[in-house]
């Protein structure tokens, strides 16, 4: 509800502050009335979240939504095996933005989906324009993962730029992954069928998973960097990454170590007998023209 007062000078204004009433009411639970207030935190913070929310909706439509591609080395060979597609907005100024200022508005507003889309048609273009790219993993968000069109909007991005589903891998964070286990399970058996690779992130945050784990058909599972960054000064981190990739590699998956900063942790993880490594130590995200100039 937005009352009109007189205090804005455009009928627009009031538009925007019903819009944010409807999303403070929803996020209270829904079927509620909310007054907007501009002095409200809920409200102050909606409003940032819709402006963040339309940002990215002009920036898809100018192209403004950049890729920057991190390596991630097979530890075995000692080269990149394929590339993480991280998301940047590049605003009117030319000034580049990273995802964690943008990221949380878009969950809360419920648009992650078309920023997701819009990722994905940029990745598979990458892939199109350069056939030296093996594969690029995409990250996927649980509002876009729960959605029925992902499936098929990734089969048409695929088709029209002719590319090999198999230069293509998904990521879902371990929460995500749990969230709904049966859509999880049918959807990776689903990307599956293409080709794609599918990979969980951010795994051992939360240790009742291990009994999940063997019901997730996931090629790759990337160990929650709160373990790996400060794995050359905790032993118990030590000892459970130690653990972790031991159960990983027995259920015949393949266990990814992400905040790889330095190369006492690389030479741990080696130790420990790591699959695939990411990290500053190993590689800065840059945009793809970088990484094969």
């Amino acid at each position: 509800l937005s009352i009109i007062d007189g205090s804005a000078n455009l009928a627009e204004e009031y538009l925007k502050q019903a819009d944010i009433a409807l999303y403070v009411a929803k996020g209270r639970g829904r079927n509620t009335i909310h007054l907007y207030n501009a002095d409200d935190r809920e409200s102050e913070e909606m409003r940032h979240n819709i402006n963040w929310a339309q940002k990215i909706r002009h920036a898809i439509d100018d192209d403004r939504i950049l890729l920057y591609f991190q390596p991630i080395v097979d530890v075995k060979e000692n080269k990149a095996s394929y590339y993480e597609a991280l998301v940047r907005y590049r605003d009117i100024n030319g000034d580049i933005i990273g995802p964690v200022n943008f990221i949380p508005a878009l969950e809360n507003t419920g648009d992650m989906k078309f920023l997701d889309r819009h990722v994905i048609q940029l990745a598979i273009n990458t892939l199109k324009d350069h056939d030296n790219l093996s594969r690029i993993a995409v990250n996927l968000s649980a509002q876009t993962f729960q959605d029925e069109s992902l499936v098929p909007t990734i089969v048409a991005c695929l088709e029209a730029a002719q590319v090999d589903a198999q230069r293509l891998s998904f990521e879902l964070t371990e929460s995500a992954s749990l969230f709904n286990l049966n859509i999880t399970r049918r959807v990776i058996a689903e990307l599956h069928q293409l080709g794609c690779k599918f990979s969980v992130d951010d795994f051992g945050s939360g240790f009742s998973s291990f009994s999940y784990l063997k019901q997730l058909p996931a090629d790759y599972i990337k160990l929650d960097g709160s373990f790996v960054k400060n794995l050359h000064l905790d032993d118990i981190d030590r000892a459970l990454v130690r653990s972790i990739v031991q159960v990983i590699q027995a259920l015949g998956k393949k266990a990814v170590a992400e905040y790889v900063e330095n190369q006492e942790i690389l030479d741990l993880l080696t130790s420990m007998g790591i699959d695939f490594v990411q990290g500053y130590h190993i590689g800065y995200p840059e945009p793809i023209e970088k990484i094969f100039s």
